[in-house]
């Protein structure tokens, strides 16, 4: 069966790292009610999890791996990103301090594929922004000036991290952002 015909709108995760587990459970969160299917694309599929459910829905669930390349355009077809809605690149932390350079690879090769899909990259570092800033990328999350700034934010209004942490986390018990048109 070709998986290919089957997807649209789907999510595309190039590459995995520490931080793919929390992205799959809260892309698939129960409370999010979205089960649509995520490709995850990586030269280490023996790092994606098969998900076990201890309690409730398996987050696993509609989640197929693309073994190969990810800044490899015949990789990105079997994984149907010109079909897909949303990639994100996550960096490899096996790049040492070439992660970044190879997410920015990784990001020009699924814009080139599909100019329209929304694109978001995970730096590791934010003096490495800049090389995105010309692309067509649509976000970027730097994972240290992040964590720099909501420390020194903590510390100047205690509390703040637990306030962020149940605003980020969809759960029952948690609120959550969503973007409505008016």
């Amino acid at each position: 069966m070709d998986l290919r015909k089957n997807l649209h709108a789907h999510y595309v995760i190039c590459n995995w790292n520490e931080s793919g587990d929390t992205i799959v459970r809260e892309l698939h969160s129960a409370v999010i009610g979205d089960d649509r299917p995520i490709l995850v694309v990586t030269d280490h599929p023996e790092d994606v999890p098969a998900g076990e459910p201890l309690d409730g829905p398996d987050p696993y669930r509609n989640v197929f791996v693309v073994p190969g390349d990810p800044s490899n355009d015949r990789i990105l077809d079997r994984a149907n990103v010109t079909d897909a809605e949303t990639a994100i690149v996550l960096a490899d932390t096996r790049d040492g301090e070439y992660a970044d350079a190879r997410s920015v690879l990784i990001a020009l090769a699924v814009e080139a594929v599909n100019p329209a899909i929304h694109t978001i990259v995970q730096l590791r570092n934010a003096r490495n922004r800049i090389h995105l800033e010309h692309t067509s990328v649509d976000e970027m999350v730097c994972v240290d000036e992040l964590a720099e700034k909501l420390v020194a934010q903590a510390a100047i209004t205690h509390g703040l991290t637990e306030f962020y942490t149940r605003l980020l986390t969809a759960t029952e018990d948690t609120n959550e952002i969503y973007l409505v048109p008016v």
